[in-house]
């Protein structure tokens, strides 16, 4: 099987899986993860902070009825280099949500050897490095159907980071990610699993299978509409007119929704001028002022250059 080296190749859709997350956070705790939490209320990306992220990576703010905040953030084959990172990040974040901030590394990929904290003599930072490199995939998902079968569909969430699981040298990896991704979409043919779960599942797993296999399952659930990664070389010309169609209304309900998120109530004059937009470069270009702009002046502004 040709597997795929990182997921740089699809970091433009990492926008989208941070922000299904987000929705499937909420209402639930990080048990799941071994992380004692209060109820999820509110899950954000870091962006509005301004603070530069790895694309190609998961990386959320979790707050919980409690008023707690947790950093949640994905590194694959973590060093020491990255925790000297991941220090600077948490204080600067810390700025803004406080000091009930909590940082949770998964590491996945090469098992992380090196220490855990960071000690200097003006403090110390020492984060929960949770080592997703050392979790048996095959097991959990064993346990996972299991509980389905009987109706217990509470850890349906962990399926997303399964790919995440075991060492990258297990041959058995593949065909586990198969089993997952079949096993996933019957489930949303069952409708017990949210399509956008499923989707958000394949882009987990783009470090580890082919380009050619998940345009396969891109293609049985349809989501030619909301990923990019259905536009790559390979797929049926015939598709291409739709999909274009699709990607385009895709571009769109992804600039609302970080409209919605940063200034609230979308104005129906934005609405209407963003609706006469066409070109991909200018709505994703939109998209990136959107999660940055601080109200709606501002990104009116913005908008007006656009249509210039």
């Amino acid at each position: 099987m040709k597997e795929a080296s990182d997921g740089s190749a699809y970091k433009q859709n990492y926008d989208v899986i941070l922000k299904y997350l987000a929705e499937e956070f909420r209402g639930k705790t990080m048990e799941i993860l071994d992380i004692q939490t209060g109820i999820i209320t509110n899950v954000y990306t870091i962006e509005p902070i301004r603070l530069p992220i790895k694309s190609e990576r998961l990386d959320l703010i979790i707050e919980d009825e409690d008023e707690n905040y947790y950093h949640l953030e994905e590194q694959r084959n973590m060093s020491r280099k990255d925790l000297f990172r991941f220090a600077g990040s948490h204080f600067y974040i810390a700025e803004k949500y406080g000091q009930q901030l909590k940082d949770i590394i998964l590491c996945s990929g090469r098992p992380y050897r090196g220490k855990e904290e960071i000690i200097t003599q003006s403090g110390k930072y020492k984060p929960v490095l949770i080592d997703l490199s050392k979790r048996d995939g095959k097991k959990s998902l064993t346990e996972i159907k299991a509980a389905v079968e009987i109706g217990d569909t509470s850890r349906l969430l962990e399926l997303v980071f399964i790919p995440l699981y075991g060492v990258p040298d297990d041959p058995s990896r593949g065909e586990l990610i198969i089993e997952l991704l079949d096993y996933e979409v019957e489930l949303v043919h069952q409708n017990v699993l949210s399509k956008k779960l499923a989707a958000a599942t394949m882009i987990m797993s783009n470090k580890i299978v082919s380009k050619e296999l998940l345009s396969k399952y891109w293609e049985e659930l349809e989501m030619f509409d909301v990923f990019e990664i259905a536009m790559e070389k390979g797929m049926e010309k015939g598709m291409e007119k739709g999909m274009e169609k699709g990607m385009e209304k895709g571009r769109r309900e992804m600039l609302f929704d970080a409209l919605s998120e940063t200034i609230g109530f979308v104005p129906p004059s934005i609405i209407d001028s963003i609706n006469k937009i066409s070109r991909p470069d200018v709505l994703s270009s939109l998209h990136r002022q959107a999660i940055r702009c601080r109200d709606v002046d501002q990104f009116r502004q913005t908008l007006e250059m656009a249509k210039a």
